[in-house]
């Protein structure tokens, strides 16, 4: 009696109803895409070479000599001076930070942590040094990267802060 109840009420068979349509509106539209798939022209791709050789890596996959050239110039700068930390005064407030690539992202760190260290003057001649080459852009403040930059040398100046009281 229950189940004629609910039949006779037109709830339940509406619902049946609705809900057979969304399934066959779905298959249809489903159909029709996969047509449209079918009639798309295949894009050809070239094959990778048999002998595996697929060029030079990339710039960002590229090892260079830079790195070894910053560790130098940080020693040298290390032994010469511990100079006072200076804030930075900005105008615009930081809304996001972007985290660069892992293999920019040691660059940035290790460098700001050596500004932190070493002063300003450092960062003016790591700057000179290192002007034109792209993995230093974040020096500049229309980088994407330059934000992250400065949080991490604010950062570093003030773990040097708490170490050094």
């Amino acid at each position: 009696m229950v189940g004629a109840t609910l039949v006779t009420s037109g709830t339940w068979s509406t619902a049946i109803e609705t809900r057979s349509c969304v399934v066959t509106i779905l298959l249809c539209a489903a159909f029709i895409f996969y047509k449209m798939l079918g009639s798309l022209p295949t894009l050809p791709l070239p094959a990778p070479p048999s002998d595996g050789d697929l060029g030079p890596p990339p710039a960002a996959q590229v090892q260079n000599d830079s790195d070894d050239e910053l560790v130098q110039v940080v020693e040298e700068d290390q032994n010469r001076s511990n100079a006072s930390h200076a804030s930075i005064a900005t105008h615009t407030r930081t809304i996001g930070i972007i985290q660069p690539p892992p293999d920019l992202r040691t660059i940035v760190d290790k460098t700001a942590s050596f500004v932190a260290k070493n002063g300003l003057e450092f960062e003016r001649r790591v700057i000179a040094s290192n002007s034109g080459k792209p993995m230093f852009n974040f020096f500049n403040g229309s980088d994407p990267y330059h934000a992250y930059y400065q949080d991490q040398l604010s950062k570093f100046r003030s773990q040097n802060q708490v170490l050094g009281q």
